[in-house]
């Protein structure tokens, strides 16, 4: 099977994507990152940190996970 990652998109060594995973536009996936069978990255999506997804997720538009949250 394949991975699928649109050309403005930006995956870091070390991602770990497995069968099936759709990358949209302008997406970023962090070094630490796996995917799992199926998993759909929305455009303009971020995902970093220490973060797994399992099978057939679906990450939404705009969508940030991982990151650290914002201090006030």
């Amino acid at each position: 099977m394949s991975v699928e990652i649109h050309p403005s998109a930006i995956v870091e060594k070390g991602a770990e994507l497995a069968d099936r995973v759709k990358i949209g536009a302008f997406c970023y996936i962090g070094s630490e990152v796996q995917l799992g069978a199926g998993t759909e990255v929305h455009h303009h999506a971020s995902i970093e940190g220490n973060t797994s997804l399992g099978e057939a997720c679906e990450v939404f538009p705009y969508a940030y996970l991982g990151w650290k949250t914002q201090d006030l």
